[in-house]
Protein backbone atom coordinates (compact mmCIF):
# COMPACT_ATOMS: atom_id res chain seq x y z
CA UNK A 1 0.00 0.00 0.00
CA UNK A 2 1.38 3.39 -1.00
CA UNK A 3 0.03 6.48 0.71
CA UNK A 4 1.18 9.96 -0.26
CA UNK A 5 -0.98 11.98 2.14
CA UNK A 6 -2.28 10.90 5.51
CA UNK A 7 -4.26 13.37 7.56
CA UNK A 8 -6.85 13.57 10.29
CA UNK A 9 -9.73 15.89 9.51
CA UNK A 10 -12.14 14.25 11.93
CA UNK A 11 -11.71 13.04 15.48
CA UNK A 12 -9.66 9.86 15.56
CA UNK A 13 -11.90 7.27 17.19
CA UNK A 14 -8.96 5.03 18.11
CA UNK A 15 -7.19 7.99 19.73
CA UNK A 16 -10.37 8.95 21.58
CA UNK A 17 -10.74 5.40 22.88
CA UNK A 18 -7.13 5.38 24.01
CA UNK A 19 -7.59 8.71 25.80
CA UNK A 20 -10.67 7.39 27.56
CA UNK A 21 -8.95 4.16 28.55
CA UNK A 22 -5.65 5.71 29.59
CA UNK A 23 -6.18 8.73 31.83
CA UNK A 24 -2.42 8.90 32.43
CA UNK A 25 -1.89 10.50 29.01
CA UNK A 26 -0.76 14.01 29.79
CA UNK A 27 -2.13 17.16 28.20
CA UNK A 28 0.29 19.62 26.59
CA UNK A 29 0.61 21.86 29.63
CA UNK A 30 1.92 18.99 31.75
CA UNK A 31 4.35 17.56 29.17
CA UNK A 32 7.67 18.85 30.43
CA UNK A 33 10.35 17.34 28.22
CA UNK A 34 11.64 18.97 25.03
CA UNK A 35 10.82 17.54 21.60
CA UNK A 36 13.29 15.11 20.02
CA UNK A 37 16.31 16.66 18.28
CA UNK A 38 15.29 18.66 15.24
CA UNK A 39 11.54 18.52 15.87
CA UNK A 40 9.84 21.90 16.14
CA UNK A 41 6.81 22.97 18.19
CA UNK A 42 4.31 24.71 15.92
CA UNK A 43 0.69 25.54 16.82
CA UNK A 44 0.19 22.67 19.29
CA UNK A 45 1.96 20.19 17.03
CA UNK A 46 5.38 18.59 16.80
CA UNK A 47 6.73 18.90 13.26
CA UNK A 48 9.67 17.48 11.36
CA UNK A 49 10.71 17.44 7.70
CA UNK A 50 12.98 14.69 6.42
CA UNK A 51 14.79 15.01 3.11
CA UNK A 52 15.45 11.78 1.25
CA UNK A 53 17.01 10.98 -2.12
CA UNK A 54 13.86 10.56 -4.20
CA UNK A 55 10.14 9.78 -4.13
CA UNK A 56 10.59 6.01 -3.84
CA UNK A 57 12.85 6.41 -0.79
CA UNK A 58 10.31 8.81 0.72
CA UNK A 59 7.48 6.31 0.35
CA UNK A 60 9.61 3.46 1.72
CA UNK A 61 10.48 5.59 4.76
CA UNK A 62 6.81 6.45 5.37
CA UNK A 63 5.87 2.77 5.13
CA UNK A 64 8.24 2.09 8.05
CA UNK A 65 6.17 4.47 10.19
CA UNK A 66 3.04 2.32 9.92
CA UNK A 67 4.03 -0.25 12.57
CA UNK A 68 4.82 2.16 15.43
CA UNK A 69 1.78 4.29 14.57
CA UNK A 70 -0.53 1.29 14.66
CA UNK A 71 1.10 -0.12 17.80
CA UNK A 72 0.63 3.19 19.63
CA UNK A 73 -2.79 3.70 18.03
CA UNK A 74 -1.65 7.22 17.20
CA UNK A 75 -1.42 8.41 13.62
CA UNK A 76 0.69 11.26 12.23
CA UNK A 77 -0.23 13.69 9.51
CA UNK A 78 2.20 12.93 6.70
CA UNK A 79 2.84 14.78 3.46
CA UNK A 80 5.23 13.59 0.75
CA UNK A 81 6.48 16.08 -1.80
CA UNK A 82 8.91 14.16 -4.00
CA UNK A 83 11.92 13.70 -1.69
CA UNK A 84 10.58 15.55 1.36
CA UNK A 85 8.49 13.89 4.05
CA UNK A 86 6.72 16.32 6.39
CA UNK A 87 5.37 14.88 9.62
CA UNK A 88 3.07 16.60 12.09
CA UNK A 89 2.00 15.11 15.41
CA UNK A 90 -0.81 16.34 17.60
CA UNK A 91 -3.64 14.73 19.55
CA UNK A 92 -6.77 16.24 18.04
CA UNK A 93 -9.06 14.77 20.68
CA UNK A 94 -7.03 16.39 23.46
CA UNK A 95 -6.77 19.71 21.63
CA UNK A 96 -2.98 19.68 21.52
CA UNK A 97 0.10 17.71 22.42
CA UNK A 98 0.11 14.66 24.65
CA UNK A 99 2.73 12.18 25.73
CA UNK A 100 1.71 10.01 22.75
CA UNK A 101 2.95 12.71 20.36
CA UNK A 102 6.35 12.81 22.03
CA UNK A 103 6.58 9.02 22.17
CA UNK A 104 5.77 8.63 18.47
CA UNK A 105 8.21 11.44 17.57
CA UNK A 106 10.95 9.55 19.43
CA UNK A 107 10.12 6.34 17.58
CA UNK A 108 10.07 8.13 14.21
CA UNK A 109 13.44 9.72 15.04
CA UNK A 110 14.87 6.29 15.87
CA UNK A 111 13.66 4.89 12.53
CA UNK A 112 15.13 7.91 10.74
CA UNK A 113 18.49 7.39 12.47
CA UNK A 114 18.59 3.79 11.19
CA UNK A 115 18.33 4.84 7.53
CA UNK A 116 21.37 4.75 5.24
CA UNK A 117 22.44 7.50 5.45
CA UNK A 118 20.80 8.48 8.76
CA UNK A 119 18.06 11.09 8.44
CA UNK A 120 17.70 14.23 10.53
CA UNK A 121 14.99 16.87 10.59
CA UNK A 122 15.67 19.74 8.20
CA UNK A 123 14.17 23.24 8.40
CA UNK A 124 10.82 23.64 6.67
CA UNK A 125 11.18 25.62 3.46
Amino acid sequence: MIVTRIGLNKACQQCLGLLLLAPTIAAADSVTHPPPAGWQLNNNALECVYELTNFVDSVEFVNQLVEPSERLRHHPEIEIIYNQVSISLTTHDAGGLTELDYQLAEEISAIAAQQDPPLQCVPRM
